[in-house]
């Protein structure tokens, strides 16, 4: 995946030139009021005005100001302690940012400098594409966005990808090549999806306090079906043994052949 470019100033030919094209009735505003609005919406495309051509060009984030990059934690605010800006390929539903990123560098708890990355962007809503220096995030928006798309209209990985970069309408973009990266993380984002739906991240086999057995003792370790809460499970919602008369076992197998040739 080719790098991110660093921010590069944009001259202005007055103060009130930059424009957001993801917000309604926005106001034209100074670069350094603009930044500070957007500052939890940084995938907005700020719209700067090109004194060349005469039109307001879209840009990225880190493009409105020199030194500007998206800010992990305290608020959207740099910290103070923050390592120098790296590049950061960011994709979201409006489309693929090649943007500039600080990570929060403050002392933990027990003794580390600053959270894992990868931690600090799953914090903001940023789903990272690797554990380890993660270079690529997607907002948690994009990846339900693609889940929906392919439930629903069954479209491939691919055509996502060539479309969110469609997004950018702008020839001086470079476009980000994602494709390789984004299958991988919308398969493990459903996985994560699922257990935590299934309470298997919450702990969901262990045995709770007063009990012994697990609370779904017919069920495999691991197990991510849907529960029922209305279907009759030994152990669970009824007892583990149920003493049903003979007689009572015969009449409802009689009403059930009845019900089935009615």
């Amino acid at each position: 995946m080719p790098p991110a470019k660093e921010a590069e100033d944009v001259s202005l030919p007055f103060p009130d030139s930059v424009g957001c094209s993801d917000c309604l009735q926005a106001p034209l505003l100074c670069p350094q009021c603009w930044l500070e609005k957007h500052r939890t919406t940084p995938t907005h495309w700020p719209l700067i005005w090109n004194t060349k051509d005469k039109f307001f060009e879209k840009h990225d984030f880190c493009r409105v100001l020199k030194s500007t990059a998206i800010a992990i934690g305290h608020n959207g605010h740099r910290c103070p302690e923050a390592d120098p800006m790296r590049s950061f390929t960011l994709a979201d539903s409006n489309g693929i940012h090649a943007t500039c990123v600080t990570f929060c560098q403050c002392q933990t708890p027990d003794g580390q400098r600053g959270e894992p990355e990868f931690q600090q962007l799953l914090r903001v809503g940023i789903f990272p594409g690797s554990v380890k220096e993660p270079k690529t995030g997607y907002t948690l928006g994009l990846l339900e966005c693609y889940c929906q798309e392919r439930s629903q209209g069954k479209g491939s990985a691919s055509n996502f990808v060539l479309l969110s970069n469609k997004f950018k309408k702008s020839r001086l973009m470079q476009l980000q090549d994602i494709y390789d990266n984004f299958p991988a993380i919308t398969r493990w984002h459903q996985y994560l999806d699922i257990i935590m739906r299934c309470g298997q991240a919450n702990g969901v086999e262990i045995p709770l306090p007063g009990e012994i057995n697990r609370p779904y003792p017919n069920r495999p370790l691991g197990y991510l079906g849907q529960n029922c809460a209305a279907c009759p499970e030994p152990g669970v919602n009824m007892p583990l043994v149920v003493g049903v008369p003979r007689y009572l076992r015969c009449v409802a197998k009689v009403l059930f052949w009845l019900k089935k040739w009615r």
